[in-house]
């Protein structure tokens, strides 16, 4: 086998909404604040909005942070309609003019599409979800036609610009909707977006085109082409990454083999992430010699696996029969049998004989939904916004001054991150981490336990929207004992934004527990983040009981009231493995000038472990309002997150400190 390229100072709460902005120290007329300053009045009970403060609303009584009040856009999760699974079916084109349909499970006849007046041999039939609407659609291609034939609810047609020899459906872009590919007896290819009617080209050129299928090798979510060519007499199997410009992958690569191939299929015959390609082997000697199935692993470059089969082997198929996410081999003989092959125990394992009953002749064979009972969802609501709670992030507490003897401009600062900074991925700061969840309206475990994996398996690899998004800002703030006491800090608060989507099942064969089922899917969209006093913080969480009420330690301007070693919010001491930063410095005060001075978390010695709190799935949807099913892993972070970026500066400043003439 030969590999063949180029083809085509703080306290951080463990407990982070008006559009985001930065604390200022001054009103809009550049005056100080004086009595009523940014959210540091106690009186939160209200009857109407007017009665709260700029970026709050009246709820249940109390003013409390608004949240999500701009507009979000966002893309259906799960598209339209999103199937869980196939419950494929075995169709064999039978006297060159018929698809005959069998079932998978036992081989039986079910009934057949009589294409005898389309004028012209069927050459091939592939199936898929075309459409992204039910049912399942199953396309015919003819000898000498550029007209494709489709059938679904009603039979259609598409021109794909070509002669095709051989067809296959997959998803190509990750969009949920199944792409149909043509290939050419010349290797010119037609990639063709069935919904919409549309087809672009590409060719491989001095080529034969062979066969073709469609198969996700690589695990990036994105199903990949692959064509087997022949080449002056060598074998060559061909991937096409329609998907290069996203991924930054290979546009084409292959391998060229040392023995004959006649046919491929393509799917997850071993469950793996990636999908193996199957190939048969013409043993020759007129069918007296066996065939040979080889199941080639393109992301590993190897053959994992081998089958002698019977030597008048025609063609082969990989599809699944049972929706169980494992794909079975199925194999057509020219004695008009179909013999199917499963995994098991690491091997190749026959598990089906049956006959071709109708027709006199058999040519090719594909797994199908011919009868339309593949299980599905299908988007009934949304996108609905949805307020995840607010949560407090972080207190920012002001370093220890002693406010009556300093000189010059009195207020200490306190900033958190890079407040010049445009960074829009919030690693310079700390932030929310806003991620992707899923609720059920249904409590039976093999409704979530099947769905939950194949959202999971969807949405870990999709690229048509976010999963996970940062919400964050950064603050610089000055201490005004003066105007507003002593026992205070600025705390900020944030929450996260996301857009419901509902979808409903569709389950004719009861295969994920039946139809109308509902699965809500919340995907982030923005969040917000504002800065209150706590002071008025506090009289909010006493008011609503939603929030832990945060007592600050020590008082602004007085340095007796400061500990002489780090604690926490509840005045006890922080344990090593909490401490973000594991050598505290030390920096001595200026009787002439404000002295500054800053940490970076991209440039000290860190604790890793203390970088990163998870909330859980309660706060980020609103607690009681919805039911999150944490245990099904969607194979993105859940929920609410804190997390500080790699890059995040903390720091502040004090003013000048008087000193005493009488000593040196």
């Amino acid at each position: 086998m030969t590999k063949l390229r180029s083809f085509l100072a703080f306290a951080f709460l463990l407990v982070a909404c008006s559009p985001v902005q930065e604390d200022r120290p001054f009103d809009d007329d550049d005056q100080p604040p004086g009595s009523t300053p940014w959210n540091h009045d106690e009186t939160v009970t209200c009857t109407t909005a007017d009665e709260c403060g700029e970026g709050e609303v009246c709820a249940d009584g109390v003013c409390q942070m608004a949240r999500c009040g701009e507009a979000f856009e966002s893309q259906p999760p799960l598209g339209q309609n999103r199937y869980f699974g196939t419950d494929g079916e075995l169709a064999v084109i039978s006297d060159n003019t018929w698809v005959d349909a069998f079932e998978g499970s036992n081989g039986d006849y079910l009934n057949s599409w009589d294409l005898q007046s389309v004028g012209g041999l069927v050459v091939d039939v592939a199936g898929g979800n075309l459409t992204g609407l039910r049912p399942h659609s199953v396309a015919v291609a003819v000898e000498f036609s550029d007209v494709v034939k489709i059938k679904g609810d009603t039979v259609s047609e598409l021109d794909v610009g070509l002669w095709p020899k051989a067809i296959a459906a997959g998803d190509v872009d990750g969009d949920g909707i199944d792409e149909l590919v043509a290939l050419a007896d010349d290797g010119t290819i037609s990639l063709c977006q069935v919904d919409l009617g549309t087809c672009s080209g590409a060719s491989i050129p001095n080529v034969t085109g062979k066969d073709v299928v469609v198969a996700d090798v690589d695990g990036d979510g994105f199903e990949e082409p692959m064509f087997l060519i022949d080449n002056q007499g060598s074998s060559q199997l061909i991937v096409w990454n329609t998907d290069a410009a996203e991924t930054e992958q290979e546009e084409s690569f292959g391998w060229s083999f040392n023995f004959p191939v006649v046919a491929i299929g393509a799917g997850k015959v071993t469950g793996a992430a990636t999908a193996e390609v199957v190939m048969l082997e013409d043993g020759g000697w007129w069918g007296w010699s066996d065939d040979k199935l080889y199941v080639f692993q393109p992301a590993s470059e190897e053959f994992i696996l081998d089958q002698s089969v019977n030597g008048h082997t025609l063609d082969v198929a990989v599809g699944d029969r049972n929706s169980d996410d494992f794909d079975e081999i199925a194999i057509l003989r020219s004695d008009k049998q179909i013999e199917l092959f499963s995994y098991e125990n690491s091997q190749i394992t026959s598990v089906m004989t049956a006959p071709v009953t109708v027709g006199e002749e058999a040519q090719r064979i594909s797994f199908v939904d011919w009868n339309g009972d593949s299980a599905s969802g299908r988007l009934v609501e949304g996108p609905e916004l949805v307020a995840g709670d607010t949560v407090p992030v972080a207190a920012l507490l002001f370093p220890p001054y002693p406010a009556e003897v300093s000189v010059g401009y009195k207020s200490a600062s306190v900033f958190l991150g890079s407040t010049d900074s445009t960074d829009e991925s919030m690693s310079d700061t700390i932030s929310l981490s806003v991620g992707l969840g899923i609720s059920f309206g249904a409590e039976a475990f093999g409704f979530k336990a099947k769905v939950g994996a194949s959202i999971s398996k969807s949405t870990s690899v999709t690229q048509t929207f976010s999963k996970s998004l940062s919400v964050g800002a950064r603050y610089t703030a000055n201490s005004e004992p003066e105007l507003f006491g002593r026992a205070y800090a600025p705390i900020v608060m944030s929450c996260g934004c996301y857009h419901r989507y509902r979808y409903q099942t569709e389950d004719p064969a009861n295969l994920i527990g039946g139809t109308g089922q509902t699965v809500d899917l919340y995907v982030p969209v923005g969040g917000q983040t504002q800065l209150w006093s706590s002071l008025r913080y506090n009289a909010m969480a006493e008011a609503t009981g939603l929030y832990p009420k945060i007592e600050i330690p020590s008082q602004v301007g007085s340095v007796d009231t400061y500990p002489a070693a780090p604690i926490d919010l509840t005045a006890q001491p922080v344990v090593p493995e909490d401490m973000v930063f594991t050598d505290i410095p030390t920096f001595n005060a200026s009787d002439v000038g404000y002295v500054n001075f800053f940490l970076s978390a991209g440039e000290s010695e860190t604790n890793a472990v203390a970088e990163s709190t998870d909330f859980g799935v309660n706060s980020s949807f609103g607690g009681g309002v919805v039911s999150v099913d944490a245990s099904i892993n969607i194979g993105v972070s859940q929920g609410y997150s804190l997390r500080i970026g790699r890059s995040n500066l903390f720091g502040g400043g004090i003013p000048p400190i008087a000193d005493d003439p009488d000593t040196p």
